[in-house]
């Protein structure tokens, strides 16, 4: 079997770099943070490349930087990321997709503390926040749910990542660059 990317997907919140940070340190493979890498590449945070150069030319820039990425390892991809591009189908091509499906209320009391940092939610109310990830879930669900693995998280402090790494355990080689 070949070497591949275990990719990540889920909405914002959802967990996506945390757990991967610890499977891969687990494992010992290499982790990519997708957004990380588009900050680096493009020397701007997610939210200034949001403001300066607007959502549909960010996802161009995302679609880009996901596919220069030619490596074995654990991928956190965009909460976005599968549902632009073509990026889902390329995805479940290059390795297995494992979708962190959340409920929005566990994600509006992860996000609500990191609102800034957010450019899709930084504007929106506290009181809002809640409606409107339940509304986000609903339109990516469909792409979402295309990942080849489903994992549902429903409570606040849940074991992802150590849920994952049993999960992942006789598949650990997969991950890992050959030398």
């Amino acid at each position: 079997m070949s070497q591949q990317m275990l990719y990540l997907i889920g909405p914002m919140g959802s967990g996506k770099t945390f757990a991967g940070r610890q499977i891969a340190r687990h494992f010992q493979a290499p982790f990519f943070d997708l957004d990380e890498e588009i900050q680096r590449q493009s020397g701007k945070s997610i939210s200034q490349l949001f403001e300066q150069i607007g959502e549909k030319e960010f996802r161009e820039l995302e679609a880009g930087v996901l596919r220069s990425i030619d490596s074995p390892g654990i991928m956190a991809t965009g909460g976005g990321t599968p549902c632009f591009k073509d990026n889902l189908s390329y995805i479940n091509k290059k390795g297995i997709s494992l979708y962190l499906r959340t409920d929005a209320a566990v994600l509006a009391s992860r996000l609500k503390a990191e609102k800034d940092h957010r450019p899709l939610i930084s504007k929106q109310p506290d009181s809002e926040l809640l409606s409107y990830l339940e509304k986000m879930i609903q339109d990516r669900e469909k792409y979402y749910n295309q990942a080849q693995i489903i994992y549902h998280q429903h409570q606040l402090k849940q074991d992802v990542a150590g849920d994952l790494i049993r999960y992942f355990k006789p598949f650990s080689a997969l991950f890992k660059p050959s030398h």
